[in-house]
């Protein structure tokens, strides 16, 4: 991994605003290490421009998808609604 892209984390006195210390992510426990890989990937650093394409053309469609797809639930909830009958009426014939 590219060493320009490691974070390095600042703790900070929030009282006095003096630097407490100082620590390199990947080094601690947790999803520190995680966190580390995740920024590189979702900036593009690792794929390139190619890559941010890619995120976009990926984020878009989930978009759609999503939009879409409440759309249709919508259309189809209400199509239902006009097919009930209301409460109360009874549907026989009288002869």
């Amino acid at each position: 991994m590219d060493e320009r892209l490691k974070r390095t984390d600042v703790l900070i006195d929030p009282y006095e605003g003096k630097v407490i210390g100082t620590y390199r992510t990947g080094l601690t426990r947790g999803g520190d290490g995680v966190r580390a890989w995740l920024f590189p990937v979702h900036s593009g650093f690792v794929i390139g421009p190619v890559g941010g394409v890619i995120y976009t053309i990926i984020g878009l469609s989930v978009s759609l998808w999503v939009s879409t797809g409440f759309i249709m639930w919508r259309r189809q909830r209400r199509g239902r609604a006009k097919k009930l009958p209301a409460v109360g009426v009874e549907n026989s014939i009288s002869t």
